[in-house]
């Protein structure tokens, strides 16, 4: 039983089993462009750069849409950290 299942039991209509079928296709794109990304069963993800593990974390709500793509995603982790590092 992956995360995806769990998500799909708890949030139930057709829209959100197709957000959710989007975020896990791109999931392992994350990787690839130097991140990662943990899905959370309330509908959050949480994305960090694989060379810092354990400094910044964005956290998104899956079904926002305003993210549509793997870069609106990063786009987001990007204006997060910003905002991060001008605190």
């Amino acid at each position: 039983m992956s995360i995806f299942d769990d998500l799909k039991r708890k949030f139930t209509s057709e829209d959100e089993h197709e957000r959710i079928d989007a975020i896990q296709a791109m999931k392992p794109h994350f990787y690839e462009k130097g991140f990662t990304c943990l899905i959370y069963e309330d509908g959050r993800m949480e994305i960090n750069k694989i060379e810092d593990l354990h400094g910044f974390n964005a956290e998104i709500n899956l079904f926002d849409d305003r993210f549509h793509t793997i870069e609106d995603i990063l786009g987001e982790y990007q204006k997060q950290f910003e905002a991060h590092l001008n605190l």
